[in-house]
């Protein structure tokens, strides 16, 4: 094959680049800083909001232009330092990615200088980078800047196969630096500091780098002092906010890298594998490095897992345009996900209150959702919440009820499981789903027995074994209303054997599960928000008000009738008054 390969990796906060020279040679790398004077992740605006979009993410006209520019100049760079045309470039992209974008970041690609154009997924990538040819089966964690993904992949003979994947858009590297922005901006409440809703863009953006390298510190278990504003030079008197502690930092990621192993858990099973058949994990990204992600793993996958370079992904695209054989069409189905997904919202700090602020606005969020670009983020949450408005209303048209809404049974596997209680409103819970394939006789048996076996691990205090149990019992049966209201109790019994805030993650993660099979179930719903505000309660004590303040948000997203909502939402404004 005559001229070089380009492999690019397309990252949250810029491009590293990789080429062969011609034929299979190693490829070599370049450093290709980012350049111009806007930031790569930079601010978007809202009333009382700001969210940060990285340019990967092609919101704007002007984030086309820059990432169209900056691939020209990696063409451009590769010419130069090979001496060759460029024939072909190979992205790397998350898996996440949705087909929109994937087709933006060809046509920028395409409009950069390079002919040929191919995506290939991040943990392909990462698996192919060492061009060995030997047989192995690879598990790849990524956290980076963007979010988390984990894939199980077969290489062999340069054919990768990919067993199972898995990702969502938190945790992420962005997600801690906007906790910590949180902290700092709630430690400023009621304090005489400069109005933030006069900060233009670029001092977000400045702002949001700070907390970047703070992160760093904070989790090599530096304690950091931050004048305000950070980047103040220091004379005369300054204010000072409150920057959590490495302690509390630990205990935020610890909960955060918690909720991804459920994930690497399921990705491994449904390949019928074990730890045992992994040949290799490798890690990905600046936050896979944390000592909490390395124990996971340990525990999860049979291996901490190895660093993978930073131009490991770069690199793994050229190996990869090194093995296609000309002429190449673009024929990169199997490494990507070919279905429209809507654009990710943008994750935001939110401008306290002053004092006389009252409970969060929840159309804040359909407003800031809609000024970042995730159009229908906003119109599903607004629909939702016309939908709960409507229920509401009918319901208040009702008579009374004459007797007080059942309490929640004192055994948690009794008789008076959450199974009984759900049974009667699935039929409506599952209205929007597709009418399911009719099982067999043979199907149903399965199914019961796997609820059976789930029943008798949620007794052992094998939980999560109960509710992947529960999973595939619905796979096998999953037409059978009995068997679906069996699946989601074992979701919810699993969750109440898990009380108090220490159980909070785990119970939050196979609640979430239950609601999203049953997005209208009630029962559900109301143990997600006594659950939340339990939880909430616990942080506002622990002085963690931002915190308590998002769960309230999620609280009154599901139910803003609710006394305990009404309750927590006057105690947060009366906090913040004073």
């Amino acid at each position: 094959m005559s001229g070089a390969v380009v492999g690019v990796d397309v990252g949250s906060r810029g491009l590293r680049i990789a080429w062969t020279p011609g034929g299979e040679q190693p490829a070599e790398v370049t450093d290709l800083p980012p350049t111009g004077s806007s930031p790569w992740v930079g601010a978007v605006l809202s009333p009382r909001s700001i969210g940060f979009v990285s340019v990967r993410e092609l919101r704007s006209p002007a984030a086309v232009d820059t990432l169209t520019s900056e691939l020209a100049r990696a063409c451009a760079t590769v010419r130069g330092e090979s001496g060759a045309d460029v024939s072909r470039a190979v992205l790397s992209v998350p898996t996440r990615l949705g087909s929109a974008d994937r087709t933006k970041l060809r046509d920028a690609a395409r409009a950069a200088g390079f002919a040929e154009v191919h995506l290939i997924n991040d943990s392909v990538a990462a698996a192919l980078a060492d061009g060995s040819g030997e047989p192995r089966t690879v598990l790849v964690y990524s956290l980076g800047h963007s979010g988390f993904e984990t894939g199980l992949l077969r290489v062999a003979r340069r054919q990768v196969r990919v067993l199972g994947h898995a990702g969502a858009m938190e945790p992420s590297g962005l997600a801690m630096d906007t906790w910590l922005m949180q902290a700092w901006l709630g430690s400023l409440s009621g304090q005489d500091v400069e109005d933030l809703n006069t900060w233009d863009a670029p001092r977000w953006a400045r702002l949001r780098e700070v907390a970047e390298q703070v992160k760093v510190r904070l989790a090599g278990g530096d304690r950091v002092t931050l004048a305000w504003p950070p980047w103040s030079s220091g004379d005369g008197p300054s204010k000072h906010v409150e920057t959590p502690s490495p302690e509390e930092f630990g205990r935020y990621l610890d909960e955060q890298v918690a909720g991804t192993a459920k994930h690497v858990r399921e990705v491994i099973a449904d390949a019928g594998m074990t730890s045992t058949d992994i040949d290799a994990v490798l890690r990905v990204g600046e936050a896979s490095a944390l000592t909490a992600v390395r124990a996971m793993l340990e525990a999860e996958a049979g291996s901490a897992g190895s660093p993978a370079e930073p131009y490991r992904l770069a690199r793994g695209a050229a190996v990869y345009g090194s093995y296609l054989r000309p002429p190449a069409v673009n024929k990169d189905a199997e490494f990507v996900d070919p279905q429209d997904t809507a654009a990710r919202p943008v994750l935001a700090v939110r401008i306290p209150e002053g004092p006389a602020g009252g409970p969060p606005d929840v159309f804040e969020e359909v407003r800031r959702l809609w000024a970042g670009g995730a159009t229908d983020e906003a119109r599903t949450l607004l629909t939702k919440l016309v939908d709960r408005a409507n229920r509401m209303l009918a319901e208040m048209d009702r008579p009374a009820p004459s007797s007080a809404p059942e309490s929640v049974p004192e055994s948690v596997f009794g008789p008076e499981s959450a199974r009984d209680s759900l049974s009667g409103s699935l039929s409506d819970s599952r209205r929007e789903e597709p009418m399911p394939a009719s099982s067999t006789p043979e199907q149903r048996d399965r199914a019961r027995r796997a609820i059976r076996r789930a029943d008798r691990l949620l007794r052992k205090g094998q939980l999560q074994k109960a509710v992947d149990e529960s999973h595939h019992a619905l796979k096998q049966a999953s037409d059978d209303g009995e068997i679906f209201a069996g699946m989601i109790g074992i979701h919810v019994d699993a969750a109440r054997a898990r009380p108090g805030p220490a159980g909070y993650a785990e119970a939050r993660l196979w609640l979430g599960c239950a609601r999203n099979h049953a997005r209208f179930n009630e029962t559900v719903a109301a143990y997600i928000v006594e659950r939340t505000l339990e939880y909430a309660r616990h942080q506002l004590a622990h002085d963690q008000v931002d915190d308590a303040r998002r769960l309230l948000e999620e609280c009154m997203f599901y139910e803003l009738s609710d006394p305990g909502v009404r309750e927590l939402a006057e105690e947060l404004a009366a906090r913040t008054r004073n």
